[in-house]
């Protein structure tokens, strides 16, 4: 006893010192003061609370009525069987009412079994059946479970408590209420057989204390004998969830698994479907109520799956390049390399202010697995800008899996390539600091518009003074995808850098592009602002680069708050007619 005081004492005095050296702007550490704590080393970081008391800690699960659920049910019984495999407890119970029952023929009875043993199987765990009233209903279902399921009655010891599963049913054979004479009597001797015993579980079909009469003295005598003794009861047979404590005791009935009932979405009200898990600490009872259809296999999204779907789609754009006559088609081509049937809708939205003219504006297919459908749209502008958008609307098995909407670009992703080589300087300062509010860092947007050295004297060979360093031009290239990744050379937040390419043309032209960039950019071209302030964006944005005969400038003004840092531009060049490089030449 001394030992385990000084143990309290010393625990608490390092709580305290914890609590007192514990700088202000943490949360907490994890320092494993309780339970079956791993050996942690100083300052892990997390939440403290205590790990499990008990060497032998065990889950198990309860399984309610199947009965009156009919076949539209099963598949409800069926989730409950996996998702408690997948759980993994130690084992589960069935509170009773496994068939439906209510009759006296044995060929009915066998087919029922079958069917239910068909679905129960499903389980990789222990499964502890108890009769109900459906199952056991007359004497030739009482003697078939007898014979071909096993005992009406039993008790089992695991990890320090007791497992007691009765009979309500046992009393009818020989005129006697609920559990009849013969089960009182073994429940007494058990119970007394187990005073000292960690945690008694009693389970029942139908729930007796609800009764009156003989049936409740017979509950009331049980609890005397129960007296004094950690017990928690669960019961089924109402197809309705209620809770309630009896002489300091938690009393479950617990809905139906699969069985009839009619849901309500006031979860208080107990009428959903359900399977509960117990886990026991220690001294402690832990009880959690389940939904089936929340939980799933470690395997249930491969990454295959979800890239077939983000590659159902493949698009023929039959369409000019430049801004003259702009009348064509678009064709969308999805090919269900799924196993389900995909429903697909495809919908068109024209901006206010745009040319664009498109039909039809919406397409709706569906489409078997292995077969390819055709989406055709007709289209036609004067001008590129404003793009209209495109919405996918996508079923998997009936049932919607994924919608997004996307700027549609009129020229194929092929004919979109990177601009690659470029020239780069900085960092220059953004005027935002390390610490700053969100109400600073909007205010670097309008300052971010204010020319800085770079764009004034447009020249590669010129260095600047920022602070107290010079800073120069230097060479740098994109990846394969042309993303040019600014973070890698300059490792500053909150800080500004320029990106100088150039691009020859033979002629006079406009060509499309598009940007994406990470978080301020700006792109001019000649010295002309051509696309003003964009924040950080994950997809492209679209817009129209005039070029001149000859070499063209391009810079891009890019601005870095935290994290990723960095541009990637594209233009068109169907005919390879543009070239690019860091220094323009003859």
């Amino acid at each position: 006893m001394k030992s385990e005081r000084m143990r309290k004492v010393n625990m608490f005095v390092v709580l305290g010192m914890l609590l007192f050296f514990t700088p202000k702007n943490l949360n907490a550490y994890v320092h494993g003061l309780e339970g079956l704590a791993p050996t942690l080393s100083p300052n892990v970081p997390g939440i403290e609370r205590p790990f499990p008391r008990d060497q032998e800690k065990f889950t198990f699960a309860i399984i309610g009525d199947k009965t009156g659920g009919g076949e539209k049910n099963w598949y409800i019984f069926d989730r409950a069987m996996d998702e408690v495999s997948h759980l993994r407890p130690d084992f589960a119970i069935m509170v009773g009412d496994l068939i439906q029952g209510y009759t006296s023929d044995v060929e009915v009875v066998e087919v029922e079994w079958k069917k239910f043993l068909e679905h129960a199987n499903r389980i990789r765990i222990p499964l502890f059946f108890l009769p109900g009233n459906h199952d056991i209903s007359n004497k030739v279902m009482y003697d078939y479970w007898k014979a071909n399921v096993g005992k009406t009655y039993y008790s089992f010891n695991y990890k320090g408590c007791h497992f007691m599963l009765l009979n309500t049913e046992e009393g009818w054979r020989s005129g006697e209420t609920t559990f009849g004479l013969e089960q009182m009597e073994w429940i007494q001797m058990d119970i007394a057989a187990h005073r000292e015993t960690k945690h008694i579980f009693i389970f029942m079909h139908r729930p007796v204390w609800y009764y009156t009469g003989e049936e409740y003295a017979q509950w009331e005598m049980i609890e005397s004998w129960l007296e004094g003794l950690p017990v928690t009861v669960f019961a089924g047979h109402f197809h309705g969830l209620a809770y309630e404590m009896r002489h300091n005791r938690p009393y479950f009935v617990l809905s139906a698994t699969g069985g009839g009932l009619t849901p309500s979405e006031v979860l208080e009200y107990g009428s959903f479907h359900h399977y509960t898990t117990v886990t026991v600490d220690g001294d402690a009872v832990h009880i959690a109520i389940i939904e089936p259809g929340s939980l799933h296999p470690y395997d249930i999204a491969p990454r295959e799956f979800r890239e077939k779907i983000s590659q159902l789609f493949t698009w023929e754009k039959h369409f000019p390049y430049t801004q003259d006559l702009n009348e064509g088609q678009f064709i969308g081509h999805l090919k269900n390399t799924l196993e389900k049937k995909v429903t697909a809708t495809l919908k068109f939205s024209i901006p206010d202010g745009s040319s664009w003219d498109i039909t039809p504006r919406e397409i709706r297919a569906v489409v078997k697995p292995g077969r390819t459908a055709d989406f055709v749209f007709k289209a036609s502008c004067l001008d590129f800008l404003p793009l209209p958008s495109v919405t996918y609307e996508i079923s998997y098995g009936g049932t919607q899996v994924r919608q997004w909407s996307d700027h549609f670009a009129p020229v194929p992703v092929e004919n979109l390539i990177p601009i690659k080589e470029w020239m780069v300087i900085g960092p220059f300062d953004l005027g935002v600091r390390e610490d700053a509010d969100d109400a600073e860092v909007e205010r670097a947007i309008p300052a971010f518009a204010q020319a800085l050295e770079p764009e004034k004297t447009w020249e590669r060979t010129e260095t600047y003074l920022v602070g107290s360093e010079q800073v120069t031009w230097q060479e740098a290239m994109t990846d394969n995808q042309g993303w040019l990744d600014l973070k890698s050379i300059y490792s500053d937040d909150f800080v500004i850098a320029y990106g100088l390419s150039y691009v020859y043309s033979p002629s006079d032209r406009q060509v499309f592009a598009s940007i994406q960039s990470d978080d301020i950019t700006k792109i001019l071209v000649n010295q002309k602002e051509t696309l003003p302030y964009l924040g950080y964006s994950s997809r492209p944005n679209y817009f129209i680069l005039t070029l001149k005969k000859g070499w063209n400038t391009v810079l891009v003004k890019c601005a870095e708050y935290t994290g990723m840092w960095g541009y990637s531009l594209h233009v068109s060049d169907p005919n390879a007619e543009l070239r690019f490089a860091t220094s323009p030449s003859e």
